[in-house]
């Protein structure tokens, strides 16, 4: 309801049509999304499931993403991890300039 999606046949057609804009190759923006769930190596998926997870991330994130598991997240409890990714490149309505702005890196685990 939030979505303004009545039923699920309502939802798939409705994120289907949202993922056809935003793959839309004749945009001026680059937006790709990456979902993905790495299982533990011993814990018993079900092959159907282990299918569709290697199914999931189609998309390449340029080389941009790089540790993304702060150190200590994953641990001998760990049974699965879900690791969503967005790449984004476009151009600002309103650019930066230029001399007020500096690399710096990137960072949401702190």
């Amino acid at each position: 309801q939030v979505l303004s999606l009545k039923d699920a046949p309502d939802a798939h057609n409705g994120y289907q049509s949202l993922l056809s804009e935003i793959n839309d190759p004749n945009t001026k923006y680059i937006l790709r999304t990456a979902n993905r769930l790495y299982g533990e190596k011993t814990f018993e998926f079900l092959p159907i499931h282990v299918n569709l997870i290697t199914c999931v991330l189609s998309l390449c994130h340029k080389g941009k993403i790089q540790n993304l598991l702060a150190e200590g997240t994953v641990d001998s409890q760990t049974r699965l991890v879900l690791v969503n990714a967005i790449y984004f490149k476009g151009n600002w309505e309103k650019p930066f300039r230029k001399e007020s702005t500096r690399e710096r890196p990137f960072q949401i685990n702190k």
